[in-house]
């Protein structure tokens, strides 16, 4: 069993903002609860996700979530899997820790599709899943793709404020979805682009 959470209706206007005040970043870092590379992307920009990476991450998140799904007869059940789950890697096993089951492989494919996460969270007990982005330098037809990549999900994207963007999923399959169908649209977009240029 995988729980599934309620969504506000409230859909994403491209608004171009400008930069996001730095003291925000402050209360943002105080605030996220994913001290990953992909949630700090803007803390330590040396650091690149390869497709490889994701893809790996992405079987990996949809096993431990079938086997989950499986076995897990209430959300509290379900919660107390993932976070066995979650402790379970070995010290080679390069994963994000830090990031909920749930939210990984789509965090991940969003940092390779050029999008900075800043804050990312299954739901638990308490709350809907969501990722956030940076969009205040995004273009409109970078914003219009990221929208229709959730749609293609079954996700939801709204504005959050300053300059950042909220993806919402009612479930986290939707977000493993998000993820395939990121990885899918840079393939396409990636060979058309060679297509072009040969």
């Amino acid at each position: 069993m995988i729980p599934e959470y309620p969504i506000e209706e409230n859909p994403a206007v491209y608004e171009r903002i400008g930069k996001v005040p730095p003291e925000w970043w402050d209360d943002e870092r105080e605030m996220d609860a994913s001290p990953d590379h992909s949630n700090f992307e803007f803390t330590y920009p040396d650091i690149e996700v390869t497709r490889q990476d994701v893809e790996r991450l992405l079987d990996w998140e949809r096993s431990v979530l079938e086997a989950i799904d499986r076995e897990a007869t209430s959300l509290s059940e379900f919660e107390s899997l993932c976070e066995s789950a979650h402790k379970g890697g070995d010290e080679d096993d390069a994963r994000p820790t830090h990031l909920d089951i749930g939210v990984v492989a789509a965090c991940q494919a969003l940092a390779l599709a050029g999008w900075t996460t800043t804050y990312s969270c299954r739901g638990h007990e308490w709350n809907t899943p969501g990722i956030r982005v940076i969009g205040d330098r995004k273009s409109r037809s970078e914003f219009g793709e990221l929208q229709a990549r959730t749609i293609e999900a079954n996700c939801h994207l709204s504005n959050y404020g300053h300059g950042l963007l909220l993806i919402q999923a009612r479930s986290v399959q939707s977000f493993v979805g998000l993820a395939v169908v990121l990885l899918d649209n840079l393939a396409s977009s990636q060979h058309m682009s060679k297509f072009r240029h040969n």
